[in-house]
């Protein structure tokens, strides 16, 4: 199942509850994806973001009433902050820049981590929530922004250089690790003299004053 999409956002901000539209061509869950290790769940007065599964014996037929009563206190409310979340992990397919997902246990698989979203806006009290699988990538720029945070971590150095060699070859195994292996394609040179032979041919023409 997907998620129902909602209605793009106009200039006047609609009700804070929605959330900008599922891109359809984006990646979703697929055999070779990660298993999802986190859960964004959609409740109608605000979302959690929870370790699987979002509350003990949770299950994907659970009701909306028990939802509410496991979550609500945990609940973060719709706002500008829900907008740019939703905006980087349902349409982009994206790991937030902000570092929402830094406190949940994540595992990679070739540099994508999955999340298992639950949404239950709409659903009445005996409602049951849609539930689909999202593949989110992670980009060069969060990358480097954690490999800067492990180095900052390792032990003081009193040499900048030294400190910022091993910034640079974290980041560079961190890269080597997610980013996929580059095809290089060999691209065969015109032979020298078919090379020679069509220069002259234009030299000559050149020189007749052909057009």
């Amino acid at each position: 199942m997907r998620l129902r999409p909602t209605r793009r956002r106009t200039a006047a901000m609609r009700p804070s509850t929605e959330s900008p539209t599922l891109d359809e061509g984006a990646t979703t869950s697929q055999t070779t994806s990660p298993t999802a290790s986190f859960a964004l769940v959609l409740l109608p007065r605000g979302f959690v973001l929870r370790p699987r599964p979002p509350w003990p014996g949770a299950s994907r037929s659970d009701r909306l009433e028990r939802a509410s009563r496991a979550l609500d206190h945990l609940a973060h409310a719709y706002d500008r902050a829900w907008r740019e979340l939703a905006r980087e992990m349902l349409h982009l397919r994206i790991i937030p820049r902000d570092g929402a997902l830094d406190a949940l246990p994540l595992a990679y698989v070739d540099g994508r981590c999955a999340c298992e979203v639950w949404d239950y806006r709409g659903r009445t009290p005996a409602g049951i929530p849609d539930v689909e699988t999202v593949t989110l990538r992670t980009t060069s720029g969060l990358i480097a922004a954690d490999a800067k945070r492990e180095a900052e971590g390792m032990d003081v150095l009193d040499d900048e250089d030294v400190a910022m060699a091993r910034r640079l070859a974290l980041e560079g195994a961190l890269l080597a690790a997610t980013k996929p292996r580059l095809r290089l394609e060999l691209i065969e040179p015109r032979p020298r003299e078919k090379r020679r032979r069509d220069d002259g041919g234009a030299t000559r023409a050149e020189m007749r004053g052909d057009d």
